[in-house]
């Protein structure tokens, strides 16, 4: 009897001291759904009606991804998918690389909470978008 009290006592001081978090340690930040729910042009936030917040990427554990877009301008009819692969390059560096392979890009992604954010540059206007996670 106290042999199988014991080997009761080590099989449940074994389960529950594992971390159930520890299966998700080496899940990137980025796997998820995502959509874009703010921009700023210079610092300047920019009203972004429901059009733009519809376009979503969702970047996959295989480390594909793909953004589905939506034309802005007066239409908002869904725009092709664009869908590639991304690699962590590490320090919140992402390499995108569409699947046309010819073209990629390399972004630094900061993470806070349920959110994203990026800095992209068009002329003299630096352009940071924001992603909040809406699936994983």
């Amino acid at each position: 009897m106290k042999r199988k009290t014991l080997v009761l006592a080590l099989i449940l001081t074994t389960l529950l001291s594992c971390n159930k978090d520890n299966t998700d340690e080496n899940v990137d930040n980025i796997i998820g759904k995502w959509s874009w729910i703010q921009r700023f042009d210079n610092g300047v936030k920019q009203n972004l009606d429901d059009c733009y917040k519809n376009n979503n990427i969702e970047f996959k554990s295989n480390e594909t991804y793909i953004n589905t877009r939506y034309d802005l301008d007066q239409t908002c009819e869904q725009l092709t998918p664009i869908t590639g692969t991304w690699e962590n390059l590490g320090n919140g560096n992402y390499r995108l690389t569409y699947d046309n392979g010819l073209d990629s890009q390399t972004t630094k992604f900061s993470f806070q909470n349920d959110t994203f954010s990026f800095e992209d540059t068009d002329g003299n206007t630096t352009i940071k978008f924001v992603y909040q996670k809406v699936a994983n």
